[in-house]
């Protein structure tokens, strides 16, 4: 069975080079893509969901929640390399037991 992304990849590639060709994207994450933002006065950037990556880091077993968060912080969130980087967005579901 497919995915979404694998199903819709080059319609994803399409928007992403249309909207900004330097765009970064996060290697191993096209399972989290939800999308690009848009800002004034900058650049379109690729946006991942943060809980979907906890999601991927955890895998098979192979971290812990916690271990994939800290991993999260440490090494994605905290990877600014210019205008270009991806923005992860956090959903209010993400941090809000009240909606579960």
């Amino acid at each position: 069975m497919t995915n979404m992304v694998e199903e819709h990849a080059s319609e994803m590639e399409e928007m992403i080079s249309r909207m900004n060709p330097k765009a970064l994207l996060a290697d191993g994450l096209d399972d989290a893509f939800v999308g690009m933002i848009e800002r004034a006065n900058g650049p379109s950037v690729a946006c991942y969901d943060r809980g979907r990556i906890i999601e991927i880091l955890q895998g098979d077993g192979d971290m812990s929640f916690a271990e994939a968060q800290e991993y999260f912080d440490f090494n994605i969130l905290g990877a600014y390399v210019g205008d270009n980087t991806p923005v992860f967005l956090t959903s209010f579901d993400d941090v809000c037991p009240c909606g579960k």
